[in-house]
C-alpha cells in the first residue's frame, strides 16, 4: 500500500516536472526542431538570404504580437488588430502625398485611438473584451472600406516611405531592426516599469491588484492603446514594403498575432508571459510558413496545420495549469 502510494506520488511529481519543462521551454525546443528539420529537407533553408527572409516575414506579426502580449498578460484579448492594420495601411498609402512625417504621425494616432476605444470600453466601462473588440473589428473594417471606397490602393514604390519596409542597414532589413528594437524596449518596459508590474498584477488577479492600489482600468486602457500603436507600426512596415494597400489586407492577422503570443506560452487567462516568448512564437510561425512554402504544401493544408498547432498550444496551457494546481 505504502509502495503504491509512493509510486503514484512519484508519477504525479514526474508529470508536474515534465509539464513545467514543456511549459517553460517547449517553444524553444520546437523552434530548434524546426530549424533542424528545415536544414535537412532544404539546402537553401539556412542560407543568409532565407534567414533574413524569415526574419522579415516575422517582423510584422512580431511587432503586433508585442502589443498583444500586454493585453493577454493583462487578462484580455483584442480581436480588432487585423482591422486596425487594414485601416492604417490604406491611410498610409492614401496620405503619401501629404508628406512622410505627417502621414506616419496620422497613421500612428489613428492606431492609438482605435486601441484607446477598446481600452475605454474594457478598462473603464468593464465591458467584455471579446465582445467589444469583435464589435470594433467590424467598425474599423468598415471605416477602412469607406476610406478606400473598396479599391486596392497603390502607392509610389520609389518614395521615401518605401524605405521603412524595403530599406536595409547593411545586410539587415529595416523591418527586422524595428522588430528587434521594439522587442528590447518593450521587454524592459514589461519587466522593469510600474506599468509592466501593473499589467502582470491585473492579469493575475484584478481584484487583488485594485485592492493594492493599482488602477486596473487605466492599466487595461494603456495596454489596448499599445496594441493599437503596434498595429499601426505593422501597417507602416507592410504598406511601405508592398507599396500598396487594400481594405481587407489585415483580415486573419488577428489570429496570427494571437497565435504567436499563445505559442510563446502566454496564457489566455492572463498573469504570465514575456516579450522573449512572444518573439520566439512569432519566429516559430515564420519558420513554419517558410518550411511549408519550401515543401510546396498547399495553402489550405497550411491553414489546417496552423490551426492544429494553435489548438495544441491552448490545450497544453490548460493541461499545464491543471497540473500546477494539483
Amino acid at each position: 500500500m505504502i509502495q503504491t502510494t509512493y509510486q503514484e506520488t512519484k508519477k504525479t511529481t514526474g508529470l508536474r516536472i515534465l509539464m513545467d519543462i514543456l511549459k517553460r521551454h517547449g517553444i524553444f525546443v520546437a523552434l530548434i526542431a524546426l530549424f533542424i528539420v528545415g536544414s535537412l529537407i532544404s539546402d537553401v533553408f539556412l542560407s543568409p538570404r532565407n534567414i533574413f527572409n524569415i526574419l522579415r516575414q516575422s517582423s510584422i506579426v512580431g511587432i503586433m504580437a508585442i502589443g498583444m502580449t500586454f493585453v493577454l498578460i493583462g487578462g484580455d484579448i483584442d480581436l480588432s488588430v487585423g482591422s486596425t492594420l487594414s485601416l492604417c495601411m490604406v491611410l498610409a498609402i492614401g496620405l503619401q502625398q501629404q508628406g512622410l512625417a505627417l502621414s506616419i504621425l496620422i497613421v500612428l494616432i489613428v492606431g492609438i485611438l482605435a486601441g484607446l476605444l477598446n481600452g475605454l470600453l474594457v478598462g473603464l466601462f468593464k465591458a467584455n473584451a471579446f465582445i467589444v473588440t469583435l464589435g470594433t473589428m467590424s467598425i474599423v473594417q468598415a471605416i477602412a472600406l469607406i476610406y478606400s471606397k473598396g479599391y486596392h490602393m497603390l502607392g509610389d514604390p520609389e518614395s521615401a516611405f518605401s524605405i521603412i519596409g524595403r530599406g536595409m542597414i547593411g545586410p539587415v532589413p529595416i523591418p527586422v531592426i524595428i522588430f528587434i528594437a521594439f522587442s528590447i524596449v518593450f521587454h524592459i518596459i514589461l519587466n522593469n516599469s510600474k506599468f509592466g508590474y501593473s499589467v502582470y498584477a491585473t492579469g493575475g488577479n484584478a481584484k487583488a491588484a485594485w485592492a493594492s492600489g493599482i488602477h486596473t482600468g487605466l492599466t487595461k486602457l494603456l495596454a489596448f492603446a499599445l496594441t493599437g500603436f503596434t498595429a499601426a507600426v505593422g501597417a507602416l512596415v507592410m504598406s511601405s514594403r508592398l507599396a500598396s494597400a487594400q481594405p481587407s489586407a489585415g483580415q486573419g492577422y488577428e489570429l496570427d498575432v494571437i497565435a504567436a503570443v499563445i505559442l510563446g506560452g502566454i496564457s489566455l487567462l492572463g498573469g504570465r508571459g514575456s516579450i522573449l516568448r512572444t518573439v520566439v512564437g512569432a519566429l516559430f510561425f515564420a519558420v513554419f510558413s517558410n518550411l511549408m512554402i519550401l515543401l510546396n504544401v498547399a495553402y489550405p493544408f497550411q491553414l489546417v496545420i496552423k490551426g492544429a498547432i494553435i489548438i495544441c498550444a491552448v490545450w497544453a496551457d490548460i493541461i499545464g495549469r491543471r497540473a500546477l494546481q494539483q
